[in-house]
């Protein structure tokens, strides 16, 4: 399994010696871990130091930017973006690289509490907060009954059209004397 992808980039900049500098852009390999309370994001960068890494958090957006030299005039470079919902503990998120390479970030998820409930306890709560805190990813738990249930509205579809093509041949072969 290849880990990146790679693309050149034309030149982007000129160094006061007149060196172009060219960059390498490539999505490094990425693996969730989802646990109840935290989820976690790995990103393998190998060859990266923690001085080349940048995490920041801006608008909602998680964004994780690095930036190391190849050679003279390349670098590598690249850029992931993950939109956080508001049921993640921005202010708890956290990132450590350690000396295999990997950079760790950590989303905490907000866990509710008994007052957060409109009547005193937290079952309205908890039935407003989404199973994921990430918007646009799906727990692979949820991913059979999701197949079920689509299964189940495909059969119940074919079973109408199935009736309703009966009973169109019914009443067209009484009327017409079949």
């Amino acid at each position: 399994m290849k880990e990146t992808q790679s693309r050149k980039v034309p030149p982007m900049e000129t160094t006061a010696a007149g060196i172009k500098t060219s960059y390498e852009d490539f999505e490094p390999y990425c693996k969730w871990q989802t646990e109840e309370g935290c989820d976690s994001l790995q990103l393998h960068l190998q060859d990266y130091k923690k001085e080349q890494l940048k995490v920041q958090l801006k608008s909602g957006i998680l964004v994780i930017t690095g930036e190391r030299p190849i050679n003279n005039n390349l670098l590598s470079r690249f850029r992931k973006e993950i939109k956080v919902s508001k049921h993640c503990k921005t202010s708890e998120i956290r990132a450590k690289f350690s000396s295999r390479g990997v950079l760790t970030i950590s989303l905490p998820k907000i866990t509710p509490s008994k007052d957060l409930g409109s009547n005193g306890d937290s079952t309205s709560f908890n039935a407003c907060l989404p199973s994921i805190y990430l918007v646009g990813r799906e727990s692979s738990s949820s991913r059979p009954r999701l197949y079920a249930k689509l299964a189940g509205q495909v059969a119940v579809m074919a079973l109408a059209m199935a009736f309703g093509a009966f009973v169109y041949k019914y009443c067209y072969c009484v009327h017409v004397q079949c």
